[in-house]
């Protein structure tokens, strides 16, 4: 409003001679808007980087879960047979006993063992029920919710990628590197900025005039084009020497991403490799040799060769052996979910 004239005394308008309406708009020059375009598009897309990296934490979590919830269903399985071969030895010890063809100490041996399985069992009940519900929390469904037995691991990969082509994927898609990049971006666009903020702006702006009192008088415009003056050196170089130190900081942010990713991609990766071998050690040498023997301890006992603590040492080592094999197939799930992480995406 302009040219308002008031009562003496008071503060009420009494009369309106002129209202304004003023547009302006500032126009960066020198490259200027399109630096801050860049800016924001490096920082959009860190964010997103972020966003995906959270998803490829949940995704691993709910890949070794779920090999942990296998995990607690084939141990109790396993558990459940080896108490049935338990169970039958019992009775033939107990018949034996009867007969006055075996000793007391086996039925007594063979009843502890028994009760020690079925300890077992109840614990592999209680893990079967902890990651079912860590598995829910996962799936963002209730903790209680029913979940179908799992039938087997996911398979890993046949033919493997090398630890130089798995480093190269991880350079590519890594969520933490590709991220820190974007800083970087970020903040060579925010450095560029301020040493350009030395170079003035340009205003341009309009201005429509209506008269109140429309007597002999037409509505006017005005236009206008105005220009920003650096003066504030000492400010500006303030900001110059902190935009060069955030560039900084963030390309050493950059190095330490790219370091734990190539630190924890290569202990993965050998950690797989090696786990390869003694699963296959495992179960195409110790397995059988174990079995073989508990056939034969077992034909010992029936013949009377063997007494009843050989054959449950021999059941107990086929039992061992079968469990280590489990979880060795358990961690190499977990060394292959950390591989697929780091590199961004499934094998």
């Amino acid at each position: 409003f302009k040219d308002i004239d008031r009562q003496r005394g008071g503060a009420i308008p009494d009369e309106l001679a002129r209202v304004e309406d003023k547009i302006r708009q500032e126009f960066p020059l020198w490259g200027k808007l399109g630096l801050h375009e860049d800016v924001a598009r490096a920082r959009a897309g860190a964010v997103r980087e972020t966003q995906r990296a959270t998803e490829l934490e949940v995704a691993a979590r709910i890949k070794t879960v779920f090999a942990a919830y296998y995990a607690a269903f084939e141990n109790r399985r396993l558990t459940k047979d080896l108490y049935g071969t338990v169970a039958t030895l019992a009775d033939v010890t107990q018949s034996r006993y009867g007969q006055g063809l075996g000793e007391q100490e086996d039925a007594v041996r063979a009843e502890v063992e028994k009760t020690r399985l079925r300890t077992e069992l109840v614990r592999f009940e209680a893990d079967q029920r902890q990651t079912a519900a860590q598995l829910n929390a996962l799936l963002d469904r209730a903790s209680d919710a029913p979940l179908a037995a799992p039938v087997s691991l996911r398979p890993l990969p046949s033919e493997m990628l090398s630890l130089s082509e798995l480093l190269e994927r991880a350079r590519i898609a890594n969520p933490t590197v590709g991220g820190a990049r974007l800083q970087i971006s970020a903040a060579e666009g925010e450095h560029a900025l301020v040493q350009k903020s030395w170079y003035p702006d340009v205003t341009l702006g309009v201005t429509f005039q209506q008269f109140v009192d429309q007597d002999n008088r037409s509505p006017g415009y005005e236009a206008m084009i105005g220009t920003t003056i650096p003066l504030q050196w000492g400010l500006r170089e303030a900001w110059e020497r902190e935009a060069a130190a955030n560039l900084a900081a963030a390309r050493r942010r950059r190095e330490a991403a790219d370091a734990q990713v190539r630190s924890g991609l290569a202990d993965a990766f050998h950690a797989l490799e090696g786990l390869r071998r003694i699963g296959t050690l495992l179960k195409d040498v110790q397995l059988p040799e174990s079995r073989l023997a508990l056939q034969t301890s077992l034909r010992g006992y029936e013949q009377g060769r063997s007494d009843l603590n050989s054959v449950l040492d021999t059941a107990q080592r086929v039992f061992e052996t079968m469990l280590r094999l489990l979880g060795v197939q358990v961690e190499q799930q977990f060394r292959l979910a950390e591989i697929e992480r780091l590199i961004g995406s499934d094998l």
